[in-house]
């Protein structure tokens, strides 16, 4: 089912990002490709909390029942999820508005993961693997987060006018 959802992930950024009649000519290809790049990773995280939010509703006898945190965790991650795997559509598309969604979002989905995550992974995996994976997704993170938030990435949201 995940290898199913990274092809139509693929094919979506492909079909709305990368193909050359997708966006202006103005906005510059180390832009769309960057911007393919974090919705591609944004999308399949968010299919990720999906994806555990339904395996816990299925598995009604899992230990995660019992721990309401990591309960709690989980249902926001899901949830979040859910939504963000609309926002990123609707941002492939071009749409502003879904930016401040998407602002919303991320970060719900990011840090209710690494909750999960760290809870889960305690005990299983050396805390040093654990200090060394967080640094590197909370670097994508910020990574992620900058580049909409930088100047020149505005352009990408910029209404098209379209002169006859």
């Amino acid at each position: 089912m995940t290898l199913i959802f990274i092809l139509l992930s693929a094919s979506l950024v492909w079909r709305l990002i990368l193909r050359a009649t997708a966006y202006p000519d103005f906005i510059p290809t180390c832009i769309k490709i960057i911007h393919a790049l974090v919705l591609f990773y944004v999308l399949l995280y968010g299919w990720s909390g999906l994806n555990q939010l339904v395996w816990l509703l299925f598995h009604s006898q899992s230990s995660i029942w019992s721990r309401p945190p990591l309960l709690a965790a989980h249902v926001f991650e899901g949830l979040a999820g859910a939504c963000l795997l609309f926002v990123c559509t609707g941002m492939a598309k071009r749409q502003k508005r879904m930016l401040r969604w998407y602002f919303l979002l991320w970060p719900v989905t990011f840090f209710s993961a690494s909750y999960v995550t760290i809870m889960l992974e305690q005990g299983v995996v050396r805390s040093q693997t654990i200090v060394a994976g967080m640094v590197l997704c909370v670097g994508i993170f910020i990574m992620t987060l900058a580049f909409y938030l930088r100047p020149s990435t505005k352009i990408l949201f910029e209404e098209v006018s379209h002169v006859a």
